[in-house]
């Protein structure tokens, strides 16, 4: 029998349970439930700490003085509601592709690994670009990877290339299926793309309204 996304995991803890001669059913309910806790702890550690690096130490008019504002602990309460609310939209998108096909959890479980894949890879563009601007403007920094800039520059390039073949292959598969499945191949090559100019846009915005010179 074949493994699928949405009961894979579940699946192998019944055979796991069965081969060690406890209850199957109840040992993988009482695995999947730790597994699910864990996992939403990760998440929201996951979600809380960029907020903090995003932020916090930003110039003043990246973002609106809302999203910078702390409380009495540190804490970013509007930007972190922000996030939630961006998070949430990005979590309601891919269900365009799944009203349109109607294949069930595992195509909503597909499209979510995608989706969630091309949120890490999509950075590390950005990243590496920056690094070997960086590099290449003779940039001194406290921990240096290597001291030769052509080292760090080539380095820079090869994350680079990966990350943005890890980008245009995600969708491949959908382009050779027969039919294509074109609001699929919409999400996820359109949706990071939309998303970066949309931040450029309201970046220039509130650069303006601050009164702060583009770089």
């Amino acid at each position: 029998e074949s493994l699928t996304k949405a009961t894979g995991l579940y699946d192998i803890w019944l055979y796991v349970a069965e081969l060690v001669g406890l209850p199957a059913a109840t040992t993988a309910r009482v695995c999947m439930t730790f597994l699910v806790v864990g996992s939403t702890a990760a998440f929201i550690i996951w979600m809380e700490s960029p907020i903090r690096a995003m932020f916090a130490e930003v110039p003043a008019g990246t973002f609106p003085n809302a999203l910078t504002r702390r409380d009495e602990h540190g804490t970013h309460h509007q930007a972190l509601w922000s996030q939630a609310a961006v998070v949430s939209v990005l979590i309601l998108l891919p269900l365009v592709s799944i009203w349109t096909g109607t294949r069930g959890s595992e195509e909503f479980l597909t499209l979510l690994n995608d989706m969630s894949s091309l949120s890490l890879v999509v950075p590390y563009v950005f990243i590496a670009l920056a690094y070997v601007r960086a590099r290449r403007q003779g940039m001194q920094a406290p921990f240096q990877m290597t001291s030769s800039n052509r080292v760090a520059t080539a380095v820079g390039m090869l994350v680079l290339v990966v990350s943005a073949l890890g980008y245009f292959g995600a969708g491949l598969f959908a382009l050779q299926e027969d039919p294509i499945r074109w609001t699929y191949v919409a999400v996820v090559y359109g949706g990071p793309i939309a998303l970066i100019f949309l931040g450029l846009a309201l970046r220039a915005v509130s650069l303006r309204l601050h009164g702060t010179p583009r770089r």
